[in-house]
């Protein structure tokens, strides 16, 4: 495991000094701190969009393999209560969907959670 750990440290890590190099490279010191919004102007616009779009991809990847000990939890908690060795399938996704409609409804609410907290009574 810790094998596999230094090995994604290393590539991220290499990843990040290539972009950089080329960062620099392409625009020398008037590069912005964020690469991309160098490319946002000019013929390579396409890039920034490219980008936006592997983020996306990424994010919603992730969001999933991140959220599986979760549905594991409340699967086996269902289980447990209802005394079945399987949940059945329509049960299990429709728990998964409300699980992420509730993780992305509290996403959306945490930037205005300061308004939220003015309008109590």
């Amino acid at each position: 495991m810790m094998k596999g750990v230094n090995v994604t440290f290393i590539a991220t890590g290499l990843a990040y000094f290539a972009v950089s190099i080329v960062g620099f490279w392409a625009f020398g010191t008037a590069v912005a701190d964020n690469v991309l919004l160098s490319f946002a102007r000019g013929p390579h616009s396409w890039v920034v969009a490219m980008a936006d779009m592997m983020v996306v991809v990424h994010v919603a990847s992730a969001f999933q393999v991140y959220m599986q000990p979760v549905y594991q939890l409340v699967e086996n908690a269902i289980k447990a209560r209802a005394g079945v060795e399987r949940v059945n399938p329509i049960v299990a996704t429709s728990l998964r969907l409300f699980l992420v409609v509730l993780v992305t409804v509290v996403g959306i609410i945490i930037p205005f959670f300061s308004n939220l907290m003015v309008r109590t009574p």
